[in-house]
């Protein structure tokens, strides 16, 4: 009996689903996942279904520049420890944290478990929290950065201190990588100041087009259709070859039975039977079925008959 595997990389050597050479972004990707996460129902299959199918339909022109205007909130005050540019360690650097109604709230589908372990430091968590770093600017001697998060993402770490420390580490890192800098964890967080700075300049940002928001709704509305196995098969010498692109990455909820003439799949609460051309080999020992995480595609090889074995 074949045994089902996963494997963490990329399907090898068997079919390569077609990607768009003009893939989106970590940015591009948050804001379309923002956005699912805000309008799909809490189910956490159905988000990940989703967002691995409509990201892979969405390219970088279904994208557009839009300017917000940050609102403040309040600041940090820490300072430079390293530097690879000419930033000169112990430079202070005031660190606004801004507010816009406008911007996508958190990649988040209402696990309240998958926030503790953002706010844990827990790598594996879902949870994300979309941030904005404009360029830099400078004032006395001093570093100014601007942040950006989204209004109620903002209102929380008023009435949450765990998730206002958050809030600052994610502004820090995203600080070092724009400066490549490493900066202190020591920070103060004046009272007295909402900001650092004149007035906080304009920023530009991405923003989904209208057109890709009508095409979201549309697959969102159509979410609770049944999904059916898409195989693709080949005849490989003595061996068939059956991949089929998996709605999500959840194999405790998958079985597979394979007969002389039949692969019997259950997935998504139903039985989904798919009918081969060829004769198998069921109780070879070299018949195997692995699930590939990172493309979601459950590959079975399975060993045909020798038409010798019909004599």
């Amino acid at each position: 009996m074949a045994i089902l595997e996963e494997i963490n990389e990329e399907t090898a050597n068997v079919f390569k689903l077609n990607r768009d050479i003009n893939e989106l972004n970590q940015e591009e990707m948050a804001l379309i996942k923002s956005f699912i996460a805000e309008q799909v129902a809490r189910n956490s299959a159905d988000y990940e279904k989703l967002t691995s199918q409509m990201t892979r339909e969405l390219n970088k022109c279904d994208f557009e520049d839009m300017a917000i205007q940050p609102q403040v909130g309040f600041v940090c005050k820490t300072k430079i420890v390293k530097s690879t540019s000419n930033i000169k360690p112990g430079t202070s650097i005031y660190i606004n944290i801004c507010f816009n109604c406008n911007l996508p709230g958190p990649e988040y589908t209402g696990d309240e478990q998958e926030l503790k372990k953002a706010l844990n430091g827990d790598p594996t968590s879902t949870y994300r929290l979309p941030l904005y770093v404009s360029e830099p600017r400078h004032e006395d001697g001093h570093i100014i950065m601007d942040t950006v998060i989204q209004t109620r993402a903002y209102s929380r770490t008023l009435k949450d201190l765990e998730y206002r420390l958050y809030v600052l580490e994610i502004a820090i890192e995203n600080v070092e990588q724009k400066l490549n800098a490493s900066l202190s964890r020591e920070f103060k967080i004046p009272a007295y100041m909402s900001h650092k700075g004149g007035p906080i300049p304009s920023m530009m940002v991405k923003q989904p087009k209208e057109l890709t928001f009508n095409k979201l709704r549309t697959a969102l509305e159509q979410r609770k259709e049944e999904w059916k196995p898409k195989e693709f098969i080949q005849k490989k010498n003595d061996e068939l070859v059956i991949v089929i692109p998996m709605p999500h990455q959840n194999t405790n909820e998958w079985k597979v039975q394979i007969s002389q003439d039949e692969l019997l799949l259950y997935a998504e609460r139903q039985t989904h039977p798919i009918r081969l051309k060829y004769s198998i080999d069921v109780n070879n020992p070299e018949n195997r079925v692995d699930f590939y995480k990172r493309d979601k595609q459950l590959v079975c090889k399975c060993k045909l008959l020798n038409r010798r074995q019909f004599i």
